[in-house]
C-alpha cells in the first residue's frame, strides 16, 4: 500500500478555499489586517484567534445571500483555510503508519505541549478514509479569548461536496481527559450518526495521528526537495506541495512526485454526513 494521491488532495483543498473566497471575497485581506495590527495580544503559537478573525468575517452575510435563508456560518472552515494558505501543503501518511498510530492511540488527552511543535500553522492530513470514515482533516492551534485557554481546532472533510461537508471539532487542551475536552460534542456525535463513546474513540485516533507530526519521531520528506523543512511562514504562498510522513529510522516507501493541481472545476454538491470509519 502506498501514499494517497497528493494532486487530488490539493485540488480538493483549493476548491474549498475557493468556496470561502466566493462567499466572502474580502476575507483574507480583512484577516491579514487584523493579524498584523493585533498579533501581540495572543500567544505566538496561534496565528490568528477565531474571535478576532474568522468570527468577524462570517458575521457578514455571504456574497450570494438572497435575504431569505442562510446556513450556519462556516467559522471553522474560514479559520482553517486562512491558516492553511501560509503553507498550502498536504501531509501524506502511508496507510500502515496511520493504522498503527490510530490503534495505539492513548486514552489520555494530549496537551498543548504535544501540539505546539506542529510543523505548520495548519496541517492538512489526507488519506484517512479507512480509519476516519472521512477523506482528510485539518488541524491548527487556537487561543480562546473568552476562556483564556488553548485549543486544537479540527476540521474533518467528508468529501464529495462543498463547505457543508466539513465538520468542525474543538478539543480543549487544558482538560484532564479527552472525554472532558470533548464534553460539548454529544450533539456533534449524534449529527454524524455515532455514539458519544464512538466519537471519542475516533477523535482519540485522529489526535494520535496529528500529534505524531509534532513528535521527535516524525520524519518528513518534501515531494520535490529532500533538504527542505516545513516552517511557519508569515506570508501566504501560492505553491502547493506535499510532505511524505514516516518514522525516524524507517526507510520511505516509493513516494510519487506531487504536481500542482489543475484549476478546480465545479463539482456537484451533496449534503449529509457519513458515519465515522470502521469499528475498533
Amino acid at each position: 500500500m502506498g501514499y494517497p494521491d497528493a494532486q487530488t488532495a490539493l485540488k480538493r483543498a483549493d476548491e474549498l478555499e475557493a468556496d470561502v473566497v466566493s462567499a466572502w471575497p474580502r476575507a483574507w485581506r480583512d484577516l491579514d489586517l487584523v493579524r498584523l495590527e493585533d498579533s501581540s495580544h495572543w500567544p505566538q503559537w496561534c496565528l490568528l484567534p477565531i474571535a478576532r478573525g474568522a468570527a468577524r468575517v462570517v458575521a457578514q452575510p455571504p456574497a450570494d445571500f438572497d435575504g431569505t435563508h442562510a446556513p450556519p456560518p462556516p467559522v471553522g472552515a474560514v479559520a482553517a483555510y486562512y491558516a492553511w494558505r501560509f503553507a498550502r501543503t498536504a501531509y501524506l501518511f502511508e496507510p500502515e503508519l496511520v493504522d498503527r498510530l490510530w490503534h495505539s492511540a492513548r486514552v489520555d488527552l494530549p496537551t498543548l505541549d504535544r501540539f505546539v511543535n506542529l510543523p505548520e500553522w495548519c496541517v492538512y492530513v489526507v488519506g484517512l478514509r479507512e480509519v476516519l470514515g472521512a477523506d482528510a482533516a485539518y488541524a491548527h492551534l487556537e487561543y480562546n479569548f473568552r476562556s483564556d485557554r488553548p485549543e486544537l481546532r479540527l476540521l474533518v472533510d467528508f468529501g464529495e461536496g462543498g463547505l457543508e461537508r466539513l465538520l468542525p471539532v474543538t478539543v480543549r487542551l487544558d482538560e484532564v481527559s479527552l472525554s472532558s475536552a470533548l464534553a460539548d460534542y454529544g450533539e456533534v456525535a449524534g449529527a454524524v450518526g455515532a455514539s458519544t463513546e464512538r466519537f471519542e474513540q475516533t477523535m482519540s485516533g485522529l489526535l494520535s495521528v496529528i500529534s505524531f507530526l509534532a513528535s521527535p519521531e516524525v520524519r518528513l520528506l518534501h515531494n520535490e526537495d529532500p533538504d527542505r523543512r516545513p516552517e511557519r511562514g508569515r506570508k501566504p504562498i501560492r505553491q502547493r506541495t506535499a510532505w511524505y510522513v514516516g518514522e525516524g529510522g524507517t526507510p520511505f516507501a516509493a513516494a510519487p512526485v506531487a504536481q500542482r493541481p489543475p484549476t478546480p472545476e465545479p463539482e456537484p454538491r451533496h449534503s449529509g454526513w457519513r458515519l465515522f470509519g470502521r469499528k475498533r
